[in-house]
């Protein structure tokens, strides 16, 4: 499966966002700076989450877009 550059692109800079900033707040959270009713964690875990969805749809729309190619160039007799 082939993907282009600029979404190898941002699909690393999601990555390593998710992986940093869940490091961060886990780091956050053991050193007791911020507790978990604490309205940082909470819009930390939210941008966790959209930042996981986001990628899903991106990926979801590359297959569709990609499988209503293929059907395209598909000749019917």
């Amino acid at each position: 499966m082939k993907f282009p550059g600029k979404f190898l692109i941002k699909l690393m800079l999601l990555s390593s966002y998710l992986v940093g900033g869940s490091a961060f707040f886990i780091l956050l959270l053991s050193k007791e700076i911020i507790t978990l009713t604490s309205p940082f964690y909470l819009l930390g875990i939210f941008l966790f989450v959209y930042g996981w969805v986001w990628l899903a749809r991106t990926y979801l729309s590359k297959q569709k877009e990609r499988n209503k190619q293929l059907t395209q160039h598909k000749i019917v007799h």
